[in-house]
């Protein structure tokens, strides 16, 4: 088994699409589809530095990194840093990927400076790999992500909720069950395309009218519609999100985007008509993704970055994301790790400035 960097991204699209697909701890935020909308979208300042591991010449273990320079320092970073975000690895030879994906990490120290991620998941097995191979780690700011632990059941959920929050929902939802509401899957490309560009004017709407709701503002600009309209298709294609819009008397009025994997559903996005907030289409259909996530057998329902009220309603917990920030042996590099104030506009965990699920 052996590491080694490939610079490019086309000439390993086809074994990443394979590796990913028998990966079963894989998420979207891992997936060759993430990679090719992500870069021509966030990647124009940085190129691609993804370590792969073979086991005779066959493709066991993944791990996408960008490199791009701040200032004096080249930084290593992530396309994307959802806490979900990981290493790809079969799942027999997970460890020893770590080793070797770490291996080739030390072995190129003399490229990067810093590497300025997020926290792996909590299972991962890169992280002690990287401190048994001298690595030297620093834990910086957090990120919360509120996510909702999934019964067997929807009913089991509904008990769950204080008495009122139960009926509260169950109205809602009667909306949709009824007919008042309705929801429509959207799969078609150019459908697709359509619904993210309603999603956003319906979210800018909501948001000048709303003050009090907060906003990165990379999220009002064309970028990160575009990043949307490339992404979305490629990942309903897969099976790996989906586009909802939500439609009253015939008429759009909510779009959701979403991610999903084997065990998580990622509501992402949501935009939402003020002229039917008295319908609550935000809470008509949270409470169906809960509802269709319970029934496909997912494990969780996760609320993506942010400790917004609302998501507490539903009985969502917080899940920490540290930022690390990871030095080698070079003095250039330790000497970065110990000056670490002035490295903090390093525009989050991944060192993108691209916002929420894009960069986040």
């Amino acid at each position: 088994m052996k590491g080694e960097l490939h610079d490019s991204l086309e000439s390993i699209l086809p074994e990443w699409e394979e590796l990913f697909r028998s990966d079963p701890e894989a998420t979207p935020f891992m997936s060759p589809e993430w990679a090719r909308a992500w870069w021509p979208s966030w990647g124009s300042s940085s190129r691609p530095w993804t370590v792969v591991v073979r086991d005779s010449g066959r493709l066991v273990g993944l791990a996408p990194f960008i490199l791009r320079r701040r200032g004096p320092l080249r930084i290593l970073g992530r396309p994307g840093s959802h806490p979900s975000q990981d290493i790809l690895a079969t799942s027999e030879l997970r460890p020893a990927v770590a080793e070797e994906v770490v291996r080739e990490i030390v072995k190129r120290r003399r490229e990067w400076d810093l590497l300025a991620i997020s926290w792996f998941p909590e299972t991962s097995s890169i992280q002690p790999s990287m401190k048994r191979q001298g690595l030297r780690l620093r834990e910086r700011r957090t990120a919360t992500y509120p996510r909702l632990e999934l019964p067997s059941s929807f009913d089991e959920y509904l008990e769950w909720l204080p008495r009122k929050r139960r009926k509260d929902l169950r109205r809602h939802l009667r909306r949709l069950d009824d007919g008042e509401l309705e929801v429509v899957r959207v799969g078609e490309p150019a459908a697709i395309g359509a619904a993210v560009d309603r999603w956003h004017a319906l979210k800018l709407s909501w948001w000048e009218a709303k003050e009090d709701t907060e906003i990165h503002p990379g999220q009002r600009g064309s970028r990160y519609v575009g990043f949307l309209r490339e992404l979305m298709p490629l990942m309903v294609s897969a099976g790996l999100g989906e586009v909802w819009e939500l439609r009253h008397s015939g008429q759009v009025v909510g779009v959701e985007v979403s991610l999903l994997d084997r065990r998580n559903f990622y509501s992402w996005q949501g935009g939402y008509d003020l002229e039917v907030a008295h319908l609550g289409p935000g809470k008509v259909a949270i409470g169906e993704g809960i509802r269709a996530s319970i029934a496909a057998g997912r494990r969780y329902y996760d609320l993506m970055r942010g400790a917004d009220s609302y998501k507490y309603w539903y009985g969502c917990r917080d899940r920490e994301s540290r930022s690390l920030l990871i030095g080698n042996s070079r003095p250039t590099s330790r000497a970065a790790l110990l000056a670490i104030g002035p490295y903090e506009r390093l525009r989050g965990s991944s060192g993108t400035d691209s916002p929420d699920g894009a960069g986040d």
